[in-house]
């Protein structure tokens, strides 16, 4: 490349500054010169060559006036050859302007050609660029197309699968209760027909006690006569007598009048012996009712006591909210009904509701059962029993001699004393409610108290407790006394005696203490959106009702109005 520094160049002959300017101009383009050059002609006239490319123009520089009138120059021509120089120039200007004209249309073309060909370029790019785009975008549409087919052929399948296994687990749930049916319905028939057999065992033996009766009556009419044959006999012996011996009737006569004023006097000193009587006796009911008070207060501390520690060591160990505390928590309607137990079908619900219309919330503990059951019983005993049918439920817990023992992770209940007290003070709760007059008031009274989770000396908050301790320990003894039931059950008795500890034979006992207890049993057992109806003595006439959802009773209302 050429250094900015003056240089000499040998040009040919040229007859004006700007075709030597020309000349030199094409010449140094010819060498690959890309620089700015300085000329001054053979004339003193300079120009500057622009030789970079697309900016390539020749310049004349403006000091060339000076020259022209400087006296070197004057004296070199006449007037004549300044025109002529005039007129060169100006032909040279001329070009010079038809040249840097034709030099600017040629970078003009040259730029417009390469705007053009940019343009070109910049639009084939963007075709280019969008066509790719397109085709990533048609890829990616395609790819997406492919992964939603593919997602929607796996939900497809996913739910085909869920389905069958959906139909799978029906199927497996359906031949579950089929067979669960099944051995229901076996057990069922197999104790139907060892009851008949028990029942036909029993009916022989009263037939035979009957038979033997009869015969001891047959027996005692045949002594009886023999001595009223005999009697007849000694009574015509006397009659002979009297006839044989008249010498005797005087004095007797005699001795009756005189025993008659005596009798006549022990008549009249009657009342007065009758008024002490009744003296003396309302003296020793008033001590007795004194010491009974006594006993009372002392009961009650003592079962007080007892329920305390049964709770320190089950209930209280849990953190409950207040509501949840009662052992009945209200009454709920139909619609809180169909709700509870997710029954949805229009004909599930109208099968319902032949049966039951409500409900009353038991709490949830494993002494569940025994309070749905034990509140309905004792709700039949205080309400639906009349005073004699009362009675006879008394005398015969009484006649039973039943235990209340009972046993909880560091307490238990196995003395006999405690325990006669424990059914005492039942008793007596339950005689205290029966005196109420009105009916209503009663009832709303049971609920209260058996709702009652506080406990007082006074016996506030006993029944729930002593109930429960009453039907765990009545089961047992009815389990008990058939050999057969006791097998079948096995170890699972032990759970009767364990405090909040369910039975998994549950309705092997419901159905013992239907049968004992003289109720019609309707058990409810509620599964998803499903449910099975048993029935258990449905020829008795007290009916109590029994929902169950896995692991929880609840009390069913058979008229919620």
């Amino acid at each position: 490349m050429y250094q900015h520094k003056p240089i000499s160049i040998k040009l040919p002959y040229c007859q004006t500054p700007i075709q030597q300017a020309e000349f030199l101009f094409y010449y140094l383009i010819t060498q690959g010169c890309n620089e700015t050059v300085y000329f001054r002609s053979s004339q003193g006239i300079r120009y500057q060559l622009n030789l970079q490319y697309k900016q390539r123009s020749i310049i004349q520089l403006p000091d060339q006036q000076k020259f022209y009138q400087t006296p070197q120059y004057q004296t070199l021509g006449n007037s004549k050859k300044l025109n002529n120089i005039n007129q060169d120039e100006q032909r040279e200007q001329q070009q010079r302007e038809q040249y840097q004209r034709e030099q600017q249309q040629r970078e003009q073309q040259q730029r417009e050609q390469q705007q053009r060909e940019q343009y070109q370029r910049e639009q084939q790019q963007r075709e280019q660029y969008q066509r790719e785009q397109q085709q990533k975008e048609q890829q990616q549409k395609e790819q997406q197309q492919k992964e939603q087919q593919q997602k929607e052929q796996q939900e497809q399948e996913q739910s085909e699968q869920q389905k069958q296994r959906e139909l799978q687990k029906q199927k497996e749930l359906q031949q579950q209760r089929e067979l669960q049916k099944q051995r229901e319905l076996q057990q069922q028939r197999e104790y139907e027909q060892k009851q008949k057999q028990r029942e036909y065992e029993q009916k022989q033996r009263e037939q035979q006690r009957e038979q033997q009766e009869q015969q001891r009556e047959l027996q005692q009419q045949s002594e009886q006569q023999k001595q009223r044959k005999i009697q007849q006999q000694k009574d015509q012996q006397n009659n002979d007598y009297q006839k044989n011996s008249n010498l005797n009737t005087i004095p007797q006569q005699s001795q009756q009048t005189q025993q008659q004023p005596q009798s006549k006097q022990h008549d009249e000193q009657e009342p007065e012996n009758k008024i002490l009587s009744n003296e003396n006796q309302e003296n020793y009911e008033n001590q007795i009712n004194d010491q009974d008070q006594i006993d009372k207060n002392q009961r009650q501390k003592l079962i007080y006591d007892l329920i305390k520690e049964l709770n320190k060591n089950s209930s209280d160990l849990r953190q409950v909210q207040e509501f949840y505390k009662k052992y009945i928590q209200g009454l709920n309607d139909r619609q809180e009904l169909i709700k509870q137990y997710n029954v949805k079908k229009l004909a599930k619900k109208q099968e319902l509701y032949k049966i039951c219309n409500g409900f009353l919330q038991v709490r949830g503990d494993g002494n569940c059962f025994y309070t749905a059951f034990g509140y309905q019983f004792i709700r039949h005993l205080l309400i639906t029993y009349n005073n004699n049918e009362f009675n006879q439920f008394i005398n015969k817990i009484q006649a039973i001699n039943l235990r209340f023992r009972i046993q909880v992770p560091g307490f238990q209940i196995d003395d006999l004393e405690l325990e006669k007290q424990i059914l005492i003070e039942f008793i007596y709760q339950l005689q205290q409610l029966r005196m109420i007059e009105d009916v209503q008031e009663r009832q709303q009274q049971l609920l209260i108290q058996f709702s009652e989770y506080q406990v007082g000396q006074d016996g506030t908050g006993f029944l729930y407790t002593l109930s429960t301790l009453f039907f765990r320990n009545l089961s047992d003894y009815l389990v008990e006394q058939d050999q057969e039931i006791k097998t079948f059950i096995g170890d699972d008795q032990k759970n009767l005696l364990i405090w909040e500890t369910e039975c998994n034979s549950n309705e092997i006992v419901i159905n013992q203490l239907a049968i004992y207890l003289q109720l019609n049993v309707i058990l409810i057992f509620f599964d998803n959106e499903d449910f099975i109806v048993r029935q258990y003595q449905e020829e008795n006439k007290n009916k109590i009702i029994l929902l169950i959802k896995p692991g929880h009773y609840n009390i069913g209302i058979e008229n919620a109005a």
